[in-house]
């Protein structure tokens, strides 16, 4: 799958959102989006939407795709296109929020809360979806790039503002602030995403992921 990376300034930000929450069964990490609660017709239209997308940047780059090919290719006419996502960047954005709450969703599946275990296990999907990211994009589509930044570290962001929010109602007021605590850990987890995905030194993703985990939680050490 090829993942593109920024839009231009004027297209909207995508509405979806990855967040977790206890279900009635127990804990459990339920990563989810608007998009489940979607008609299902609205989930088939955009599921051909996005697979006829993923096709196309198959073949030629983001730029050169236009709203009519991906229409043709889902058989669907422009209208309904439109009725779905504002123009391609839109789409764009979609897919990489989905496709990256996938992998979080199969790591994460039985997990909730904020620990040393899932903040390890979020980092790990971190890496897995940057690695395929990092090794497919179009290098003509290079002035994308941007995109996978903002929109992934939005994802880690909202999600671990959730499992903060869940810690604190559970345990008691704290002093943790939990805007900017979520804002530096998702900047840290997507930086080592990329960290990873680009310079691989050898280590497992297991050992790394510990390690990035101990960063974030306890600092480096001071000479």
């Amino acid at each position: 799958m090829l993942l593109y990376c920024n839009r231009p300034k004027e297209a909207r930000q995508s509405s979806t959102r990855l967040f977790c929450c206890k279900s009635n069964r127990g804990s459990k990490m339920l990563v989810t989006s608007f998009e489940e609660k979607l008609d299902p017709r609205v989930k088939r239209t955009r599921k051909l939407l996005t697979d006829a997308f993923e096709e196309l940047v198959q073949e030629k780059s983001l730029h050169a795709i236009t709203v009519q090919d991906i229409a043709e290719r889902a058989t669907v006419n422009r209208a309904t296109f439109y009725a779905h996502f504002d123009d391609k960047y839109a789409l764009m954005d979609h897919l990489v929020a989905s496709s990256y709450r996938e992998t979080v969703k199969n790591k994460l599946a039985d997990a909730c809360g904020f620990s040393h275990e899932n903040l390890a296990l979020l980092i790990e999907a971190t890496c897995e979806f940057l690695s395929r990211y990092t090794s497919s994009c179009h290098p003509s589509d290079e002035k994308y790039r941007p995109l996978i930044e903002t929109q992934i570290q939005a994802q880690i962001k909202g999600l671990l503002s959730r499992w903060l929010e869940e810690h604190t109602n559970e345990n008691g007021p704290s002093n943790i602030d939990i805007e900017i605590t979520s804002t530096v850990y998702s900047w840290a987890i997507f930086g080592a995403g990329m960290q990873w995905a680009q310079h691989s030194n050898g280590s497992t993703l297991e050992d790394y992921s510990a390690d990035v985990v101990s960063l974030i939680l306890d600092g480096a050490p001071v000479p």
